[in-house]
């Protein structure tokens, strides 16, 4: 589910059954040191609705708002803890390309764990442009780190908070 519909509820499941520890070390063991997992997406989810002065998120959610209250709490959530990227879940575009690299190659697992994930992230039901073009250069979302990268024939530009990069594959 979380690979298809992109669920937080099945991230936390994951996030749970595995465990913080292992899921560092994993990263780290796959050369992804930007990319951390501070707490289950739940837990950070909660914080937001805690930093806009309700207990968690769904209770944020759920609050009836007058529209002076809806921009005060749009204000505080803006300030939240977890939009601070020094204590959030974070990645880079670039850290999120070698990681598909690595799936797509078999190296980030063995080629039977890797396979059927790329046959479950070709289904997920999310719309999005196209991300390949027919000449084979992969398109890649998201704000990339500040230099330009080159990592084993992966080639990140830097681009703008909402254009598209290039990876070469």
């Amino acid at each position: 589910m979380m690979l298809t519909v992109s669920d937080n509820a099945a991230t936390d499941v994951l996030i749970d059954r595995v465990g913080l520890d292992e899921l560092h070390a994993t990263l780290a063991s796959l050369g992804l040191p930007r990319t951390v997992i501070s707490t289950p997406l739940r837990e950070e989810l909660d914080s937001i609705g805690q930093d806009a002065g309700f207990g968690g998120w769904a209770e944020a959610t759920a609050a009836p708002l007058s529209a002076e209250d809806e921009r005060r709490v749009q204000r505080l959530i803006l300030r939240a803890r977890a939009l601070d990227p020094r204590h959030s879940i974070r990645t880079t575009a670039c850290e999120m390309a070698t990681l598909l690299r690595l799936i797509w190659r078999d190296e980030a697992g063995p080629a039977a764990v890797c396979a059927p994930l790329r046959q479950m992230m070709a289904r997920q039901v999310t719309q999005h442009p196209p991300n390949t073009a027919d000449d084979g250069v992969i398109l890649c979302r998201g704000q990339a780190d500040d230099q330009p990268v080159v990592d084993e024939g992966l080639e990140g530009r830097p681009t703008g908070p909402a254009e598209p990069g290039i990876c070469l594959a």
